[in-house]
């Protein structure tokens, strides 16, 4: 069924719903329904809309009490409309029906063929001002009841429920309420959402969940030419994204949204992922169902999970008006979530999966090695660190996926240690199950290394403020430590304040990196030295009378000489700049060069910058600026200093 609705405003106090009186083919529909007004013939609405004729009124009703003021009428044949006439109002002989002023009116005809209206839009006392509510949501269930978007109403909405599909629950979760309209989990299939509004509201209503895919068709597939096509030339339609395909064999077909059969006839559904647990088929009416469960308005199947199901008759089956197909598919359960459990001898010992623990490995494929090499079907026994690997069976109906272990590590001997420190160097010495290669100077060490960066604020490739290790992993490999650069402490020394911290100090400053191993300890002095200030910028600019106050100087620099000292005749002049210093960076003292140009105002009055002609302004320290300021001040054009207002 193809329904449409909207409201649409049209002033202040009077707002309009249009309601489309097309139907589907076998929708059987007498009654079509808006938010605000339900529209009612004796005769079936379908492609071409209501069918009004002197054997068949058409009746306009408010469902919330508004005013009808005005019906205008659409048709798809209006050779008769000249003959119709409305119980309340003036008809203007064409389309438009004024001055209602009731909350029913009756639109009849005197001619026997009389004319087929498309949609009516009703005209009403409303206000824009009433609250719309729209909701979404509510994935794997069907809403019925009132619309999902219901606008500008004056009391309270049309109750909506959410019915979960079959293998679907709504999970658990606290009312919601939100400008008066409540959400409320009624069971495990089935939620509502009703209330008067205070205020347009939009709600997300819960989803219903499933363990299962499910997997809806619709009206749109039951009206897509090609599905049509396909079952009518090929007996076959296949829904290539979900892996579902329809065959029907026999007397009979599925066409023009029904399904009818004339004898032996059958719909045979098969997936390629999966296996069906329940199929529903939804239809306007079921006069047979064949040899599946009907229960009113829906047929159904329920039985041992398969591949494939048929729905089939030797006599006459009949669904009319299909508006979907239901699908619940219990997937392979997927290996890629398992946890891998290893006995004492590195072999898997159980796989879990959702919950379950498999012992029973005849749908697996296990295999042990590395990422890069796996093919070995028994546990390594050369030293090394491996996992196991189960994969799900290319002829698994129940797994799919792979599914890896943690790391497990092969070490040939049973080695015992003892761990001894000299300046930044760790040795552990070995004291049983000892070899060659852990012996004398082959003993494993880890060394400390300060870090790269020696100034401060100094960056650059391999430049870094933390301490490293020399001989990192062969000394965890070797003595089963899990060292890491993390486990270094930082500490100040020789007067610089930094407490003891596994984070890197990167202030100038005297500090210590140590490392700690079974109560031994290598420490790495370093010194992060302070570095040298950015220098002002030189070819500074003044005029012939300033002094160096006059010429101010940024980053806390400051001009050597006393601030009252003349900047001199015209031409450029060094002078001395002076940084004091800080906690990061030295003192420093460099030479500034000032162009002393000179200045022909003497004068300054209150200046019209709109008779300023010129492309080049400098400020007061010699930057050239970009185009004319707009700030006022006081800047350099063509040479002279102008106030800018």
């Amino acid at each position: 069924m193809l329904l449409g609705m909207n409201l649409t405003a049209y002033a202040a106090d009077e707002v309009s719903e249009n309601i489309s009186l097309v139907a589907s083919l076998y929708a059987q529909l007498t009654t079509i329904s808006g938010t605000h007004y339900s529209v009612s013939s004796g005769w079936e609405a379908d492609e071409q809309g209501m069918t009004v004729n002197s054997s068949s009124n058409m009746t306009i009703n408010a469902r919330k009490g508004e005013t009808i003021t005005k019906v205008v009428l659409s048709y798809s044949w209006d050779s008769n409309k000249g003959t119709l006439s409305a119980s309340a109002g003036t008809f203007d002989g064409n389309a438009t029906v004024s001055g209602i002023n009731a909350q029913q009116v009756t639109i009849s005809s005197s001619d026997a063929a009389g004319v087929r209206i498309s949609a009516v839009t009703v005209y009403f006392e409303g206000s824009l001002s009433n609250p719309t509510v729209t909701l979404s949501g509510g994935a794997n269930a069907t809403s019925s009841g009132g619309l999902l978007t219901q606008s500008y109403l004056p009391g309270a909405m049309d109750a909506v429920t959410f019915t979960a599909l079959t293998g679907a629950t709504f999970p658990e979760f606290e009312k919601i309420i939100k400008n008066g309209i409540t959400v409320e989990r009624i069971s495990e299939t089935v939620v509502t959402v009703s209330g008067t509004p205070t205020a347009n509201t939009e709600i997300t209503v819960p989803d219903a969940e499933s363990s299962s895919k499910i997997v809806t068709w619709g009206s749109s597939v039951f009206t897509d030419p090609d599905f049509s096509f396909q079952l009518h030339v090929n007996n076959n339609y296949t829904d290539s994204a979900n892996g579902i395909t329809l065959t029907q064999t026999g007397d009979g077909d599925f066409s023009h949204g029904s399904i009818r059969s004339f004898g032996s006839f059958a719909l045979n559904f098969t997936t390629t992922t999966g296996k069906f647990s329940s199929i529903e088929i939804v239809a306007s009416q079921i006069y047979e169902g064949g040899n599946w469960t009907k229960d009113g308005n829906k047929l159904t199947w329920n039985g041992t999970p398969s591949n494939s199901v048929s729905l089939s008759s030797s006599g006459n089956l009949y669904l009319r008006d299909v508006s979907s197909i239901n699908f619940v598919i219990e997937m392979p359960a997927d290996l890629s979530t398992a946890t891998v459990t290893l006995g004492a001898d590195n072999t898997v010992s159980k796989v879990t999966v959702g919950g379950n623990e498999i012992t029973d490995f005849s749908e697996f494929d296990i295999t042990y090695g590395t990422d890069d090499s796996h093919t070995a079907t028994t546990p390594p026994t050369e030293n090394g660190t491996y996992y196991a690997y189960v994969a799900a069976k290319a002829t698994s109906e129940n797994y799919m996926g792979t599914a890896k272990s943690a790391a497990f590590s092969i070490i040939s001997h049973t080695h015992s240690f003892t761990y001894s420190a000299n300046g930044a160097t760790i040795t552990a010495t070995c004291t049983a199950g000892c070899t060659e290669e852990y012996d004398g100077a082959n003993a494993p060490t880890l060394t400390i290394v300060a870090p790269t960066m020696t100034t401060y604020g100094q960056t650059g490739n391999g430049i870094s403020a933390a301490a490293t290790f020399e001989g990192l992993d062969n000394f965890n490999t070797t003595t089963d430590k899990a060292i890491a650069a993390t486990d270094i402490t930082y500490v100040g020394r020789e007067g610089t304040s930094y407490e003891k911290s596994s984070t890197a100090p990167t202030n100038a400053g005297k500090y210590t990196a140590k490392i700690s191993v079974e109560g031994v300890t290598a420490s790495v002095d370093y010194e992060i030295a302070k570095a040298d200030p950015e220098l002002p910028e030189d070819g500074l600019t003044a005029f012939v009378g300033q002094t160096l106050a006059d010429v101010p100087l940024d980053g806390g620099w400051e001009w050597v000489d006393d601030p009252t000292t003349s900047v001199g005749s015209i031409g450029e002049h060094q002078f001395s700049a002076f940084y004091p210093g800080d906690d990061n960076h030295n003192s420093k003292t460099t030479t500034l060069t000032i162009v002393v140009t000179n200045s022909t105002v003497t004068r300054i009055d209150n200046v019209n910058t709109d008779s300023v002609e010129s492309d080049v302004w400098y400020d007061l320290s010699g930057r050239r600026l970009q185009g004319k300021p707009t700030t006022p001040g006081l800047y350099i054009n063509n040479n002279q200093k102008v106030l800018v207002k």
